[in-house]
């Protein structure tokens, strides 16, 4: 059941205890994420927004446009890759601070290297 339903839907059902942790990665890597940059990566090159959690870097993403508003002043613009190229493209130290349209959800760097070894033949 869980399946069909989005990374936003998830997010809010994991928080509730109605869903697990893991069907939310499935969906986010099943996803797609935008990027947020502080230079138009057309023209120029891409430059992510990342934010310090548990002292730890993170790249900032999001699952719309409007999940996005919160660091709208420091990112006017955008790019979009798969949950899966967002994890995949992280550094062994870092981690992922989702946005989504009802708050955010953080994915650290532990979790993502877990993430990268478990779905490595499916890159």
């Amino acid at each position: 059941m869980t399946e069909s339903l989005s990374v936003d839907e998830l997010a809010i059902r994991v928080q509730a205890g109605a869903a697990d942790l893991a069907s939310l990665i499935e969906a986010f890597l099943r996803s797609t994420a935008i990027a947020p940059s502080t230079k138009d990566p057309t023209t120029e090159e891409f430059s992510p927004v990342w934010t310090i959690i548990d002292g730890a870097p993170h790249l900032a993403v999001g699952t719309t446009l409007d999940s996005l508003r919160p660091i709208g002043d420091t990112a006017r613009f955008a790019m979009t890759v798969s949950g899966r190229q967002a994890i995949f493209g992280l550094g062994d130290r870092a981690g992922l601070l989702v946005h989504t349209n009802s708050g955010s959800f953080a994915i650290g760097p532990e979790l993502a290297g877990e993430i990268r070894s478990s779905h490595e033949a499916d890159v």
